[in-house]
């Protein structure tokens, strides 16, 4: 188990989970802006993020997202919850030095990047001679823990065998430069003034340094003056310029045309900003495009919404979106951009609608989008059902025209074998159903009226949509209201009755959590479901959350209101950046360790579907005179989806045999370990060879039918010690790889059995067993219960704490 990314994705999952919406909300409610971080950021930036570090929340502030998280349950549910974080992580690393230090460092600097003002940036990218070039920083301010946090994050990269270090000072600040070996750049870590400076990239720490205490350069500026917000807490920049040149640049002419053809080119930057303002927090996301370019004309079809938009929504709908989208220019657009890629796409393109013409009777361009109108509206209200009474509605512009392809479709629908179509009458519209003659939990449905195409995936929802008296819509609440008539209204918007959501949903969050305590439990992990805050605490701060998509002069603008406190997708990549450099080592190894058990877990799936078929596990093949002929692994190649290349190999000759050696290089994935340098079709997954293991040698005066196709081996009853207590599979060195279609495996060497085993990965081996699990074995596992797991029937007694 990879410690420090579990203890990182639980800690994120647990944020995400409590504070909802888009990115994670950094730094709320926000300290005030610090000074110190203005100069970090660089003149020209690709990517830029910072925010302002987390104050502790007023229960009397006037802001109900700051009231909410300071709710003394929500503060509790927090603590407890990060409290138990770091109890699993530290338990998941007691006895592992290495473990154990990702186990202290990854939880506290989480919490300094969580909580305290951080600014992480990416000045430059490219390829150099010796491979990629990367120039960036994370500047985080410190608190109380700062020494002992640096302290380890040191001896973390010490850790790592690839990794040199060297000393150096920079304007009088000590500053350590770790080479992690090419094409890597290297990185610069130090303090300064009470922050932690981490750098990548030759010169970097140096060009930082220098900027420290002057003023935010000119992009940061306009970037926080063309999005204002009371209290901000985030702040994001992407040079989409810069990066589409680069795309172009590592992408070849391909890419070029792709970026040119979909618009792409005209898209300039993207800034996004959070924090609190009025009564609760806000999120804007600006997309800046060419005033005159493709893009921009399409978006300047969509017109701006305006209250009768809203007439099919009732005014208490749970959640709506609401959109003014030309869906003939969509095509029309997406038609031109292929043929700006490839001329001989948008001829197919041409052709596959005249192809449908033939086939349908009608043309998806001249007689569905153009009869089509722009409005478009999803929503679900209390009298349709929250979850299964979503409706469709698209306005129609030309009724007759899309009568004719419905009834076409309609038409085809009641050809097709084990599919129906039944109608009924509601106040006078004709309302189709799908029937299916296979047990399918939806009904799709659908109708027309003289305005509207409904569409539901059951039909109650259109019924109660058609048989609504007429009355107030959704525009006629205040917040909606007070977006359609600003001075730039948008051309969509969403809406959310959040309170509604969490009085519907509290319930399956209650038994959710539970559950998921018990099974915690289950692992020793002691979680209280009576931390939950409760749905008071929540329910008496929330109101409705509104999202906002407006075109304007200089490109898209996105806006979302609410109480829950979300934060900025900019920030989110970025923070997610943070705290992945310090353990770039340890995320490798702990990616290519679960990549690899995953691999041992499919063999092991195998072996028991080869069981389940032959009543026997997979052995080695021999000819008559008991000379080797093929592997387990040929064996077992139809249960890893690989019948094609079984049914190639030539079974009643050795591996090595002039026709099945030209099949050595076609070996499959699933006998590749990753992270492993070995040459084409060597590989390290192994049976235990030896004496009442899971692969016991041939014996002498064994019989062999050369008849029997599919070799066996041991079988499942003869697994006395339990199948959670055998070892079946191995990942060993890599100094004893085999050719994966020689019957050769680990043969156990019972006063030495972990010889060979450790090196793949560092400080143990991992070992798939006979339940199908896959373990992480120590390199400090006592001798006697290694030889107790490589036995099948000695009848030793297991202590899994020795291992």
């Amino acid at each position: 188990m990879a410690v420090g990314a579990t203890g990182l994705s639980e800690l994120l999952v647990v944020l995400a989970l409590l504070f909802g919406g888009p990115g994670i909300p950094l730094g709320m409610p926000p300290l005030p802006p610090d000074p110190f971080m203005d100069g970090i950021a660089p003149e020209k930036c690709l990517v830029y993020s910072s925010w302002n570090g987390m104050a502790v929340p007023s229960a009397d502030s006037e802001n109900e997202t700051e009231r909410l998280l300071a709710e003394p349950e929500i503060q509790e549910f927090i603590k407890r919850i990060e409290r138990t974080v770091r109890m699993v992580i530290a338990k998941e690393a007691a006895g592992h030095e290495e473990r154990m230090l990702v186990a202290q460092t990854v939880p506290d600097l989480v919490k300094l990047l969580l909580t305290q003002p951080t600014s992480i940036y990416v000045s430059n990218v490219g390829v150099g001679p010796k491979g990629p070039i990367a120039s960036g920083a994370i500047v985080v301010k410190g608190d109380t823990r700062l020494a002992a946090t640096f302290s380890r994050l040191r001896r973390l990269f010490a850790m790592n065998r690839d990794a040199e270090t060297d000393e150096m000072e920079i304007r009088s600040t000590k500053f350590y430069r770790i080479a992690m070996g090419e094409p890597l750049p290297p990185i610069y870590m130090g303090t300064h003034q009470g922050y932690l400076i981490i750098s990548t990239g030759d010169g970097s720490a140096h060009k930082l340094m220098s900027r420290i205490g002057k003023d935010a350069p000119l992009w940061l500026v306009e970037a926080r003056e063309s999005l204002p917000v009371k209290r901000r807490s985030t702040i994001s920049y992407l040079d989409v310029t810069r990066l589409r040149a680069l795309g172009k640049q590592f992408g070849g002419l391909e890419v070029a045309a792709v970026i040119q053809g979909f618009g792409l080119d005209d898209i300039q930057s993207v800034i996004s900003t959070s924090g609190l303002d009025g009564k609760g927090s806000i999120q804007t996301i600006h997309i800046k495009t060419d005033a005159n370019g493709r893009l921009k004309k399409l978006l300047g079809s969509f017109k701006p919404l305006t209250a009768q938009d809203f007439a099919n929504i009732p005014p208490d709908a749970a959640f709506a979106n609401v959109a003014n989208i030309n869906f003939a220019d969509v095509l029309d657009f997406a038609k031109e951009s292929l043929g700006s890629i490839d001329p001989s796409i948008e001829q197919m393109f041409e052709e596959s609608l005249k192809e449908i013409e033939r086939e349908l009777g009608f043309n998806p361009r001249s007689d569905l989008a153009e009869a089509l109108g722009d409005r478009w509206s999803v929503y679900a209200s209390p009298d349709t059902g929250l979850f299964t009474g979503v409706v469709l509605s698209v306005e129609v512009d030309d009724f007759q025209k899309l009568n004719r392809v419905l009834f076409s479709l309609v038409g085809m629908a009641k050809g097709i074998p084990d599919f129906g179509v039944t109608s009924h009458n509601v106040d006078g519209v004709t309302v189709y159903t799908l029937v299916f003659d296979e047990p399918v939990p939806f009904s799709p449905s659908f109708c027309l009226t003289g305005k509207d195409l409904l569409i539901s995936m059951f039909p109650q929802p259109i019924r109660a949509h058609l048989t609504r008296p007429a009355g107030k819509t959704l525009a006629s609440l205040s917040t909606v209201a007070s977006h359609l008539e600003n001075d730039n209204p948008p051309s969509g918007m969403m809406y959310v009755d959040t309170k509604r959501l969490v009085e519907l949903t509290y319930p399956m969050i209650q038994i959710g959590y539970s559950m998921f305590c018990n099974v915690m439990k289950d692992d020793g992990v002691d979680l209280d479901p009576a931390i939950l805050p409760t749905p008071g605490s929540i329910l008496r701060h929330v109101d409705a959350s509104i999202t906002s998509v407006a075109i304007v002069d200089d490109g898209i603008v996105l806006n979302r209101r609410q109480q829950f406190p979300s934060g900025s997708l900019g920030a989110t990549a970025a923070f997610a950046l943070g705290v992945s450099l310090p353990a770039v080592g340890a995320a490798r190894d702990a990616a290519r360790r679960t990549a690899s058990a995953n691999n041992l877990k499919q063999i092991g799936l195998a072996y028991h579907n080869y069981h389940d078929t032959f009543r026997a596990f997979p052995g080695n093949s021999y000819d008559a005179d008991g000379k080797p002929l093929l592997s387990w692994r040929v064996h077992i190649l139809p249960f890893v989806e690989q019948q094609a290349l079984y049914e190639q190999f030539r079974l009643d000759e050795p591996w090595d045999s002039e026709h099945n050696k030209t099949l050595i290089d076609q070996m499959p994935i699933q006998y590749v370990a990753p992270g492993s340098r070995l040459a084409t079709g060597k590989t390290v997954y192994q049976a235990p060879l030896g004496k009442n293991t899971i692969m016991p040698p041939l014996a002498k005066d064994a019989k062999i039918d050369v008849n029997q196709k599919f070799p066996l081996g041991v079988a499942i009853r003869s697994v006395t010690d339990g199948t959670s207590n055998t070892i079946m599979m191995l990942e060993t060195s890599e100094d004893v790889a085999v050719t994966w279609t020689k019957p050769d495996d680990y043969e156990v060497d019972p006063k030495d059995p972990t010889a060979s085993l450790v090196g793949l990965r560092r400080h143990g081996f991992q070992a798939g067993f006979c339940d199908g699990s896959v373990r992480f074995i120590s390199e400090f596992i006592d001798v006697p219960t290694l030889n107790s797991l490589f036995t099948r029937n000695g009848g030793e007694p297991i202590d899994r704490t020795r291992f």
